[in-house]
């Protein structure tokens, strides 16, 4: 009678906590807020991570004369395994944790033995379907770590010559850093379910990304009716 998804669950309990400060005089105007979320999976050896900082000024230089800027800056790190997905990894067919747990017979152990370690030994030739592995196992060998570093910047300068007419120039930069580790650490069950060879990939890729917008706005108002251009 074994329940795959007790087995493969977890309790997803999660943090999240959040500081923020406003302020300014006459010219100036700044916002600065911290964030930060801790959160489990559903899955057990799943979770997430992320810092948020975000940094906001605007300034008023002359009458006529208005800059500002908005600068954010994410960090997470993610642990998981596919969850929502029939099919997990790029070459391989193998069903994700939770089609493998539907695939299972209940009466399979997860476990039967051990290894010369101690630890407890998969039970891998399930049968009913050459598709189902032991979600047990993979949910144990879960070493997938992938971060993610996200830098917004965003800048304007604004300029009002005379009265209604306003020129705005808005400068906007996004750049992304994402590294992942998957560590695949060598085991041996019997003949047939072994890998011999510990693995390790390593993934680094690198997004960036601009835009530069340059706005004229003229309005006017004369008595009941408003215009802008």
């Amino acid at each position: 009678n074994t329940n795959w998804l007790d087995l493969m669950e977890q309790d997803a309990i999660a943090q999240n906590h959040h500081l923020s400060f406003t302020g300014g005089g006459e010219k100036t105007n700044y916002a600065f807020s911290l964030g930060y979320l801790d959160q489990n999976g559903i899955i057990r050896n799943n979770y997430l991570k992320r810092l948020n900082v975000k940094l906001a000024t605007d300034t008023k230089i002359k009458k006529w004369l208005k800059i500002g800027q908005t600068i954010t800056l994410t960090a997470s790190e993610y642990k998981g395994t596919s969850e929502n997905i029939e099919f997990s990894g790029k070459d391989d067919k193998r069903p994700s944790i939770y089609y493998q747990s539907l695939l299972a017979l209940r009466h399979i152990p997860p476990y039967e033995g051990t290894f010369e370690d101690g630890s407890p030994k998969w039970v891998l030739d399930i049968p009913h379907t050459d598709r189902a592995l032991n979600p047990v196992f993979s949910a144990d060998r879960n070493f997938y770590i992938s971060r993610d570093y996200l830098l917004n910047g965003v800048g304007y300068i604004q300029l009002e010559p005379v009265s209604g007419l306003v020129y705005k120039s808005t400068f906007g930069y996004n750049l992304g850093f994402n590294e992942g580790d998957d560590f695949l650490p060598s085991y041996k069950v019997d003949e047939s379910y072994k890998q011999e060879f510990t693995e390790l990939y390593k993934i680094f890729q690198k997004t960036y990304s601009y835009n530069f917008d340059n706005t004229l706005t003229y309005s006017k108002e004369i008595g009941d009716h408003s215009f802008k251009f």
